[in-house]
């Protein structure tokens, strides 16, 4: 019984995340209207709101695409080391119908 328990609080909880995660992310929006071009955000006394920069993205590769049009280069690129797969395993609590 206690099990059952904690997977519908598990459900419970990611549905309250959920809508946290949706607020935070207005919050955040609208805080970016009020920045715009700008690298930061003050109140009128002074205090550092928000602040804004550009982050280069790291490069990436597409290796399902290499793995299907090019299977001979991705099959070095394994053996080469280059390319590194793994597992790891996951739970996923199952959705408990109310009775």
């Amino acid at each position: 019984m206690r099990a059952r328990e904690c997977a519908a609080r598990y459900w419970s909880l990611g549905e309250r995340i959920k809508a946290l995660t949706d607020e935070r992310d207005e919050l955040k929006s609208a805080l970016g209207i009020y920045i715009g071009e700008n690298a930061i955000l003050t109140a009128s006394d002074g205090t550092k709101l928000a602040s804004s920069s550009t982050q280069a993205n790291p490069t990436s590769v597409d290796l399902k695409g290499i793995k299907k049009k090019e299977p001979e280069i991705f099959a070095h690129l394994v053996e080469g080391g280059y390319v590194k797969q793994s597992e790891r395993r996951e739970l996923r609590p199952a959705k408990i119908k109310e009775e």
